[in-house]
This record gives structure tokens, C-alpha cells and sequence, in this order.
């Protein structure tokens, strides 16, 4: 459990030092934020792409262990 913690957190100071670097570079990036698809410019803008659509949460355990009862 703690190995996934730290996987977790390492992905994410990745994905949020790989932004920074893009806007750095006047790239714009796009991600969801709060349910929406949204593009950052290198200005820091915010423009609506489009509002994300829910989807049912993954689950890892039940994928890996289907089938194994």
C-alpha cells in the first residue's frame, strides 16, 4: 500500500513538473480539471474545451481478479 502511495505521488510531481515545463516553453496543455476538458495556454488562460463526461470509477483488484472466484 505505501509502494502505491508513493507511485501516486511521483506521477503527479511528474505530470506537474512536465506542465510547467510546457508553458514554460509557450506550449499549451490540456487536462481535465474539475469535471471539464480545459486548455492552459502559456499566459496562463483557461479556455473550456468541453465538459468531461463521467465515467464508472476502475477498478485494478476487480479487473485483475475477475474470473478467479
Amino acid at each position: 500500500m505505501e509502494d502505491t502511495r508513493h507511485l501516486q505521488r511521483y506521477a503527479r510531481d511528474a505530470s506537474h513538473q512536465a506542465i510547467k515545463q510546457q508553458l514554460a516553453r509557450g506550449v499549451p496543455v490540456v487536462y481535465v480539471k474539475n469535471g471539464n476538458i480545459v486548455e492552459v495556454s502559456a499566459d496562463k488562460q483557461e479556455k473550456l474545451i468541453k465538459t468531461a463526461t463521467p465515467k464508472r470509477a476502475f477498478n485494478l483488484r476487480d479487473y485483475l481478479c475477475q474470473g478467479s472466484d
